[in-house]
């Protein structure tokens, strides 16, 4: 596994509740100077969107046959599928945040035919930690202070990913994730914090109505 010592060192701090260091653009920009191609394409694919069914893009990680194209000959129409095919950790995510999902799912609806159609039924993992960060979500007071309460709680699952890894692939990966959850963050203001909520819970029901078309 390749080791980019100058690219880690040169990244500037981080956090929550402070300003983006850079542009998304701007460390895109830097890092394809640094990686290698596969790598990049690895790192430029990563997103806070969870892929769409994680049992798929595994094998890619193994080097075995996938409906998916590998990392380094696809297209953005493949979104996060090429990170979690390349990168443990934005495997790690997608599960985390499909589970918080789902978990907000089932907490806003009472209908049981809909509360675990986010994914299919083979990828839900019962997990008592996010479910009960959904239910302190749902209790927030406003949607902007329901969406810092997840927010906190993805910044605090990034920062866990981290650990043990210093210089590879994965360590820019969640830099990259944490850098959009920043940037994010950021745009939002007490003022657009409802509409921002409700569309993105509303892409998540639309998102759950087009996979129980299929």
């Amino acid at each position: 596994m390749a080791q980019y010592y100058y690219a880690v060192a040169a990244l500037p701090g981080v956090s929550l509740d402070s300003e983006p260091p850079w542009t998304i653009e701007g460390f895109l920009e830097f890092t394809r100077e640094q990686l290698t191609p596969t790598d990049y394409q690895t790192l430029r694919s990563a997103s806070l969107e969870p892929a769409e069914v994680v049992e798929e893009l595994e094998p890619l990680r193994n080097g075995t046959e996938s409906a998916h194209t590998p990392a380094g000959d696809s297209d953005e129409s493949d979104g996060n599928a090429d990170a979690v095919a390349g990168s443990g950790a934005a495997l790690h995510w997608h599960r985390f945040e499909t589970n918080l999902r789902n978990a907000l799912i089932r907490v806003r609806t009472e209908d049981p035919n809909r509360q675990n159609a986010y994914l299919r039924s083979s990828d839900h993992i019962e997990d008592s930690y996010v479910h009960e960060i959904a239910r302190e979500a749902h209790a927030a007071a406003n949607p902007l202070d329901a969406e810092h309460v997840l927010d906190r709680a993805r910044y605090r699952f990034l920062d866990e990913l981290e650990v043990g890894h210093f210089f590879d692939i994965d360590r820019l990966v969640v830099y990259y994730l944490k850098l959009q959850l920043v940037t994010r963050r950021a745009l939002q203001t007490v003022e657009n914090g409802r509409s921002v909520f409700e569309k993105r819970y509303d892409s998540v029901l639309d998102q759950m109505g087009a996979i129980q078309n299929l």
